[in-house]
This record gives C-alpha cells, sequence and structure tokens, in this order.
C-alpha cells in the first residue's frame, strides 16, 4: 500500500483540487462592462439587479422575487416581511450556515434548534413537534449541502398549527421535492448567489413568494423603508440590503445556464457515488440523492462510521488534503457555537432572552439540544463542491484519495 503524504509518501494530486471554481464566461464579463459605462451601479438606478430578479422568479416558478445583497440579508427581510419579533420563538435547522438562525436574533427573537435525521442531516420532523411552544411562530428549514429536505412531514405539522415555513435554500438553488423547486413551497424561499453557490452574483441573494404583500414589506424594508415618490421620508426601521447592477449583471448571465450547471454538478455526484461504492470499504457512506427529490450538490457529503477506523475524522481530513484534495467538514452545529453559551449580542444585556416580552426559560441549554446533529457533524467530510469544472479526471483523483486514505487508517 502506497504510503500517505501526510507521513511523508507522495500525494495523489502534484496540483491540489480546488473545493470550489466560479464558473464565468464571456456573457458576464460583457454584462459588467455595460454597467460600469452606463454609470447606474445601484439597484433604484439601473436595470440589470430587477431583470435578475424576473429572471430567478421565473426559473423558479414564483409570483414575486425580492433581491438582496447577500443570503444572509434574504433571511432576515423573510422574519421582517412576516413581522417576527420580540417574544417569538423560530425553530431552526443546526446544520447550513449560522445566519439561518442569527437573523432571528436581529429581530430580538429566540432561535430554538431541531435535531436532525442522522442521514442526510435534514431538520427532524418529530424533534420540530417537540421544541413547539405557544411561542413558535415560524420554522426554518435548510436544504442542506444542496439536497431537498423532506418538507410533506414539516408541512402537515405547521398547517395545523398556524406556523409558517421559511425554506433556507441558500445551497440548493434548482434542487427539487417531489418535481417542485425547493424555496417555493413555503411561504419564503431563501437563495444565495455568493461566489460558491451553484449560481453567483458575487455576493448577493434573492426571495420567493407567492404573497404580494409579504414581497412588498420584504423589499420596502430592504430599501431604508423608504417610502416612495416621497423623497427621503422613512416610515421604519430599514436596512440597506439592496443589490448592486454589477452583482444583477452577472446574475443575468449565469442564471442562463443554470440547467447545465445544475445536470452537470448531478453527473458528477452520480459518478463519485458510483465510484465510492465500487470500493467496498466498511464504514464510508457517500451522499445519496433523497427517494423523494433531486439535489444538486453544492457539497459532496460522505459520513464515516468512525467505529472502523484507527483516527479521527480530523486526521482524515488532514490526510485527504495532503493528497492533494482541498476537502473540508463541518466544525459544530450552529447551536454549539459560542455565541449562544455566552448568549450576548446586544450590548452587554442577554436580549433576546431577558427580553421583557420572552415568556419562555431564561436558561437554555443549547449545547446539548441537537446530540444527533452534533455526531452527523464529526462524521461528515465534504469532499468537494461537485462543481461543473471537475473533470472525470478529477473526479477518479478524489476516490483514489479516498480509496488510499480510508484503507491506510481502517481496523
Amino acid at each position: 500500500m502506497d504510503k500517505l503524504a501526510v507521513l511523508g509518501g507522495e500525494p495523489v494530486r502534484k496540483t491540489p483540487l480546488s473545493f470550489f471554481k466560479v464558473n464565468l464566461g464571456e456573457e458576464e464579463t460583457s454584462n459588467v462592462v455595460e454597467v460600469l459605462k452606463s454609470g447606474n451601479l445601484v439597484q433604484t438606478h439601473g436595470k440589470w439587479a430587477n431583470l435578475f430578479g424576473e429572471l430567478a422568479k421565473e426559473y423558479l416558478g414564483s409570483k414575486y422575487s425580492v433581491i438582496a445583497n447577500n443570503g444572509t440579508s434574504t433571511m432576515h427581510l423573510a422574519l421582517i416581511a412576516l413581522e417576527i419579533g420580540p417574544g417569538d420563538e423560530v425553530i431552526c435547522s443546526p446544520l447550513g450556515w449560522i445566519s439561518s438562525g442569527t437573523v432571528c436574533l436581529y429581530q430580538n427573537a429566540v432561535p430554538i434548534y431541531a435535531d436532525v435525521d442522522p442521514i442526510f442531516g435534514f431538520i427532524d420532523p418529530e424533534d420540530v413537534v417537540k421544541k413547539i411552544t405557544p411561542r413558535t411562530k415560524a420554522v426554518s428549514v435548510v436544504h442542506t449541502w444542496g439536497l431537498p429536505a423532506d418538507l410533506d412531514p414539516l408541512v402537515e405539522i405547521c398547517e395545523e398549527r398556524d406556523i409558517l415555513i421559511i425554506e433556507d435554500a441558500a445551497e440548493a438553488l434548482g434542487a427539487t421535492y417531489k418535481n417542485r423547486k425547493v424555496g417555493t413551497i413555503g411561504t419564503f424561499g431563501s437563495f444565495s448567489t455568493v461566489w460558491n453557490k451553484i449560481i453567483t452574483t458575487g455576493e448577493g441573494g434573492f426571495l420567493v413568494t407567492d404573497e404580494e404583500d409579504l414581497a412588498k414589506r420584504a423589499k420596502h424594508f430592504g430599501n431604508f423603508a423608504k417610502v416612495p415618490n416621497k423623497g427621503d421620508y422613512f416610515d421604519g426601521l430599514g436596512y440597506n440590503y439592496r443589490m448592486t447592477e454589477l452583482m444583477g449583471a452577472l446574475g443575468v448571465a449565469q442564471i442562463k445556464m443554470i440547467d447545465h450547471l445544475i445536470e452537470k454538478r448531478q453527473n458528477n455526484a452520480d459518478y463519485l457515488t458510483k465510484q465510492i461504492d465500487s470500493l467496498g470499504i466498511n464504514g464510508v457512506h457517500p451522499a445519496y440523492q433523497p427517494s423523494y427529490g433531486k439535489g444538486v450538490f453544492w457539497k459532496y457529503t460522505i459520513r464515516l462510521d468512525l467505529v472502523n477506523y484507527k483516527v479521527s475524522r480530523n486526521e482524515i481530513v488532514r490526510a485527504l488534503k495532503a493528497e492533494g484534495i482541498q476537502c473540508d467538514a463541518p466544525v459544530l452545529p450552529d447551536n454549539m457555537q459560542p455565541l449562544y453559551e455566552n448568549q450576548t449580542v446586544y450590548g452587554t444585556t442577554h436580549c433576546p432572552w431577558d427580553c421583557k416580552y420572552y415568556k419562555g426559560p431564561k436558561e437554555i441549554d443549547y449545547t446539548n439540544m441537537t446530540p444527533i446533529a452534533k455526531e452527523y457533524s464529526d462524521r461528515a467530510i465534504w469532499l468537494t463542491g461537485c462543481g461543473p469544472h471537475l473533470t472525470k479526471v478529477d473526479l477518479d483523483s478524489i476516490v483514489l484519495a479516498l480509496e488510499k486514505v480510508l484503507k491506510w487508517y481502517q481496523r
């Protein structure tokens, strides 16, 4: 057996394989140059950002879109539009990105994290039911790593209790759930178009909804809460969450090729799954498609049964990186991050937990809230972003490195 590179052997790849790569073409350059020549760089004085929003909602089949400067802003705008605030709770997914839950804190609402299923890391409907209280106003569902979460059980739970669903589809633009695009099933669907997502506007993001009043409210508060046609006149606490024209110009070009990009990602993921399965190594679980939908594989995630290996997951990641595979791994579920232990986000106060409007427990044990998510996080490895830039040679090198490392460390 070849000696591992981390131990002084020859690596599988001499040139490290990048985890993500931006896919840009000539049209992106042409559009950006046109914006620069026009001198109209902001959404309120141009055409590109609004055009991107129109194309995005058409692609998803939604009635309304609200474009913004990033996916965190869009999640915040969804909460603002839904009038979620002090005293309210939002049940959140612990895996994905930290701002999926922290936007609740922006509104002085309390995030409560539900645990996940052990296979995909999706929020678990059974644990959602356990976490619902009279203070619960919404459930925020993350479509983790670009795969569609199982929505029907959550929809049934929430409809029975008059609770709203926000889909955090930042990583999953183009993924489908029972032949419907994710992000179009909840009250709001939130998407990110930051540089490493399915399509990119550099930074950026957008909301979709079928509710006109909610779309107008989100758009209003994303533009300073500035009242139209009244000059500098503001009727609420607004934010500068506008998308720039340069972002929109990139997005208009990018969304035209989204189907091609997604097909390439899915083909790459299918190939990786077949090749990893063929290795016959105990204790490694490839990324499978859920039976009810089709993902876009923003990250191709494997899970390890660590009892089968002599070293930790982190040591396996280090060994894979030494072989030239720029993989990565989750660090902690969101609820286990230090901010939830400190609970100090507004000056020296402990709001929203100490807010006079909040009638829930003043001491919330976030650390032990999601034990299955912690176990999932400890076992998962992101092998690649599965992007369209990957060739068969690249994919084979990933499999070869994985085989080399796992067989070396296998018990």
